[in-house]
Order: structure tokens, then C-alpha cells, then sequence
């Protein structure tokens, strides 16, 4: 497939991503609920977001170098197109990881656990497929309840996910993406994200964002 313009529709996905990025450092803040008499946070939304942000940026940035490249499928660059697209694609991603590498030596990884929670059905043995399968395969991830090893349990994202375990590494890992994609190639794709972050500069800290008194 052939995408017409197709630096256009990448740069209105870079765009996209980094509005979700705001959405998510807006998320990464202290909030007093509860949903049933349980606490919640917006740290689901936090993650969600921060995940959706590097998807986004990364199919602009593939999209931008290939016209052929399909940005509509799949939500896990990092974890399935390396294996899953044409060597021109797979090349263009290439380069990228090894200018991310540059920058800091784990963000793949941490990259891909962020592309883990990303909602997806339970694997299941193909024998197995229409039988009932145990609660416990159900994995994190930030829109469905999913099985909690330390409750014992099914929980809700809302109240599976925190601030300060997933909530605040999954927006690190994003900082440090942009950070990492604002200083590779192509400028007229990456530099904007740069200037982004000069006018936006966006601390991890959850209570940096809390309501002023007065």
C-alpha cells in the first residue's frame, strides 16, 4: 500500500503523539477518588497515553522514510516490526534503535515493557481455544481488568496500575524517547520535537503539578 502525501499524514502523527504526551504529564498527578469505595489515579491513562505517544511518533518517523509503511497495523513497533515488515522498513527502525542506544542504553527495553501493557488478547494454545481458560493468563495492561499476582485477584487498570510504579516509569521512558528522537534524522521530522521540549520542559515528578493554594 501507497500512502499519498505521506509526509504529511506522518508529520500529523508526530503531531498526535506529542498531544498525548501532554495528556499523559497532565494524567502524572496526586488525585483523591475512589471508584466503589477503592482509591484510584489517573495512572492508567498515564501509561495508555505514554505508550499511544510512542506509537504515534514512531509510525510518523517509519511512514516519513517509506511510503509503503502501513501505519494502521499493529501498536508495538518496537516489539513486532522488526520481524514484521519489508527490509526498508526494517532498516529505518534500525537506524533508529541504534540512535536511541546512543542516548541511553535501555530504552528499547524499557520501550518494549511499556509496548507490553498495551491491551491484547491472552495467549492461548491453539488446542485450547474454546475451552475455559484460568483467570490468571490475563496480563497488565491499561484498559481491561487484568490478574494481580500480589492481590490475588482481578482488578480494574484504574486500580492495578499506580502513580509510582508503572505511572511514573512509563512517562521516564517517553521523556527519554523524545529526548532521543528529537536528535536523530531527518530534522524536518525530529526537530520539532526538540523545540517541543525547549517550550515544555515536563519533570516526572508526580506532585510538581499540584493545585496552587491561594
Amino acid at each position: 500500500m501507497l500512502w499519498q502525501k505521506n509526509k504529511e499524514l506522518a508529520i500529523a502523527l508526530r503531531n498526535q503523539g506529542i498531544a498525548d504526551c501532554l495528556a499523559a504529564r497532565f494524567a502524572l498527578r496526586p488525585v483523591d477518588l475512589k471508584l466503589f469505595g477503592e482509591p484510584v489515579t489517573f495512572a492508567h491513562l498515564v501509561v495508555s497515553k505514554s505508550q499511544q505517544s510512542v506509537e504515534k511518533l514512531t509510525k510518523g518517523y517509519l511512514l516519513w522514510h517509506s511510503q509503503s509503511f502501513d501505519p494502521t497495523k499493529g501498536h508495538t513497533p518496537f516489539t513486532e516490526l522488526i520481524a514484521d515488515q519489508p527490509q526498508s522498513h526494517q532498516r529505518a527502525l534500525t537506524r533508529l534503535i541504534q540512535a536511541l542506544n546512543l542516548v541511553n542504553s535501555s530504552i528499547v527495553r524499557e520501550l518494549k515493557w511499556l509496548e507490553s501493557l498495551a491491551p491484547k488478547p491472552p495467549l492461548v494454545a491453539e488446542a485450547e481455544r474454546g475451552n475455559l481458560q484460568p483467570l490468571e493468563i490475563i496480563q497488565e495492561n491499561t484498559e481491561y481488568p487484568f490478574w494481580s499476582a500480589a492481590k490475588g485477584t482481578i482488578v480494574a487498570p484504574a486500580q492495578g496500575i499506580t502513580l509510582r510504579n508503572q505511572g511514573i516509569r512509563s512517562f521516564k521512558a517517553l521523556r527519554t524517547y523524545l529526548t532521543a528522537l528529537s536528535k536523530s534524522d531527518p530534522p524536518d521530522y525530529c526537530k520539532v520535537i526538540g523545540e517541543f521540549l525547549e517550550n515544555h520542559p515536563m519533570s516526572t515528578e508526580i506532585m510538581d503539578w499540584l493545585p496552587r493554594s491561594g
